[in-house]
């Protein structure tokens, strides 16, 4: 059965990939997301517990793994990965829980799985880089540019971009609500310092 769900994961998510490649954009934007949205997301599901700020593997009632074909699980997979920070970016402290040798590979964090990206993006979001920020205003434009930024693949997708809004919900905790197509998530951020 498992061999059948990868099967079945990587044939619509080849046949979503075609409508995004510009020789076949023959629809009208409109009429393309619909044709999209039918059957463009199909990945193991994942549970967000909010109190412990994790996810795990949906298990459906007959003990295989949950299928999602909604965009709430590429959208936790987006804000809840750490994507590799830019060159210009400024690490916190200037360490990671890793290394205290800020030259190390480690510092800079990322996806292994960025490495098979042809397009060169990377996968997950750079709001890690936060996690010793001020709370104030640029933290929270920054929050919003950094989810924003995670989901780059919304437009390609749907056809509209992800709606993403953050605000202070308590002392040194950032709150974050992320919208795709109808869908929407909210997770909550530490900021420690």
């Amino acid at each position: 059965m498992t061999n059948i769900t990868v099967t079945v994961i990587l044939v619509v998510r080849r046949q979503a990939h075609k409508w995004t490649d510009p020789s076949h954009r023959r629809h009208e934007r409109s009429s393309r997301a619909h044709v999209i949205l039918a059957g463009m997301f199909c990945d193991a599901a994942l549970i967000l517990n909010a109190e412990a700020r994790s996810c795990d593997l949906a298990i459906a009632e007959d003990g295989d793994l949950a299928i999602d074909t909604t965009p709430v699980t590429p959208m936790l997979l987006s804000i809840g990965l750490d994507a590799r920070a830019l060159d210009g970016d400024e690490l916190p402290d200037g360490r990671t829980q890793w290394s205290a040798n800020p030259s190390s590979l480690q510092e800079r964090r990322g996806s292994p799985g960025d490495a098979l990206d042809s397009d060169g993006r990377f996968a997950g979001s750079r709001l890690w880089l936060l996690s010793r920020a001020k709370q104030s205003e640029e933290t929270r434009l920054l929050t919003e540019y950094y989810a924003s930024d995670s989901l780059f693949w919304s437009e390609d997708m749907t056809g509209n971009a992800a709606e993403v809004e953050a605000w202070w919900h308590a002392r040194n905790m950032i709150r974050l609500r992320c919208s795709v197509a109808g869908e929407a998530i909210t997770i909550s951020k530490r900021i420690d310092r």
